[in-house]
């Protein structure tokens, strides 16, 4: 059985971004600290949503929720194409 709350929340993406970063010799402590402090205020925010999600639920409502799911999916959507064209153009300059 594994838990389905950690992969949803922070994908195996960035988890391996942490330890990767976390394991650079020319990472400062202070840079260390400032990822530490992110990952804390993600941490809380997501706790805020999770905890008061029926209650945001009741204000935006069905249509609300509809339009935020749509939006975050361009946004991903914007993301991923991106990715792909960042690693398309790394692959040309790399040939050429």
């Amino acid at each position: 059985m594994v838990p389905l709350g950690t992969p949803l929340l922070a994908g195996p993406g960035s988890i391996t971004t942490a330890i990767i970063y976390f394991n650079l010799k020319s990472v400062t402590l202070y840079d260390r600290l400032a990822v530490i402090f992110a990952i804390l205020a993600v941490l809380i925010v997501s706790f805020v949503i999770l905890v008061y999600s029926a209650r945001i639920f009741e204000k935006i409502g069905k249509t609300g929720s509809l339009l935020l799911s749509r939006i975050m999916g361009l946004l991903i959507a914007a993301i991923g194409i991106s990715f792909i064209v960042e690693g398309i153009t790394s692959l040309v300059q790399s040939i050429a």
